[in-house]
């Protein structure tokens, strides 16, 4: 159940690379709520993992506010103190991993917040048993597969007990197994998280709602379920992201063309969506419905799609 009080709050973030002309982020406003659990998605380049970044303070802002905990983040001994409560899955696990064996790769955070060897010892066993890596304590880290060295690496950051887990592409290349042992996880979790993926089936079994971003601003939410069917089937995950696949294409249009030079989604805005192919006015229907949007018809071959989205507030209430 999603609490009202922002656990991460991302006011007005511009970011841009040196030596690169377009920002990555662009007055970015997002925040999640204590109990969220969310998705991000977007194309590469649409400033996902930068986000992440920037939250982690591994990068800083060009202009605007990150707070975290209800407490505005701007030192580095502030982010020092945020990232006690905040665990951060890394896309790669060799950038995660880097001790000799498993128990010491996770008990290496408990040993940096002021654990004793054997409390250290005992929380990184604990945490090994319960997410059914008990036997993997004295392996050899560098010998692991990918998707064994993928657990552990979250195990390095459950066992730190954090309030806020963010996670960038955790199933990226893993096998069905894996990723079903990581949905199993993630969902004993009672903890806010937000999970960066380009997998909507993953997301649509962890999250309840899902964020699309696009040239450095959220533009899009909606729930996770829009992306599963009742019996959970492949086939109707598939035409979902079609669906969704096809608007956020119609829309990428429509901007370079000028139809929606006056209705970019800037808080609480409307959108304007003119699509003229008969196919596209089947997926209008379909997305109306799912969406609740309002769907005018102009001419027998243009339909006029109004979305009302909500771009500000915690993720879900």
């Amino acid at each position: 159940m999603s609490g009202h009080d922002p656990i991460l709050q991302v006011k007005g973030v511009t970011f841009g690379y040196p030596g690169k002309k377009d920002l990555v982020l662009d007055g970015l406003d997002f925040s999640l709520c204590r109990g969220d659990k969310v998705g991000l998605v977007g194309p590469n380049g649409s400033g996902k993992s930068t986000l992440l970044h920037l939250v982690m303070g591994l990068l800083p802002p060009a202009h605007g506010e990150i707070h975290l905990f209800q407490k505005k983040i701007e030192t580095e001994e502030d982010f020092r103190a945020a990232r006690k409560k905040t665990g951060f899955l890394f896309q790669n696990a060799d950038d995660q991993l880097f001790s000799p064996t498993v128990l010491e790769d996770v008990a290496f955070g408990p040993l940096n917040l002021g654990k004793s060897v054997e409390e250290a010892r005992e929380m990184s066993l604990a945490m090994l048993d319960s997410i059914g890596l008990g036997a993997f304590a004295d392996r050899i880290t560098y010998k692991l597969s990918g998707g064994e060295k993928k657990l552990v690496s979250l195990a390095t950051v459950l066992v730190m007990e954090p309030q806020l887990l963010i996670l960038d592409e955790p199933t990226t290349g893993l096998d069905p197994e894996t990723m079903a042992h990581i949905i199993d996880i993630l969902n004993r979790l009672d903890i806010s998280f937000l999970v960066v993926s380009h997998q909507y089936g993953f997301l649509s079994r962890v999250t309840s709602d899902i964020y699309r971003m696009q040239q450095g601003t959220v533009c899009m939410t909606f729930p996770a379920t829009l992306f599963i069917g009742s019996n959970g089937s492949r086939k109707s995950m598939i035409t979902l992201r079609l669906v969704i696949t096809r608007i956020m294409t119609m829309m990428s249009k429509g901007i370079r063309m000028g139809i929606m030079r006056r209705c970019i989604p800037v808080k609480g805005m409307t959108i304007i969506m003119i699509i003229t192919t008969p196919m596209a006015n089947m997926i209008t229907a379909m997305i109306a419905t799912m969406m609740n949007c309002t769907i005018s018809i102009c001419t027998d071959m243009f339909f006029i799609i109004a979305i009302r989205m909500r771009m500000t507030g915690c993720a879900a209430h």
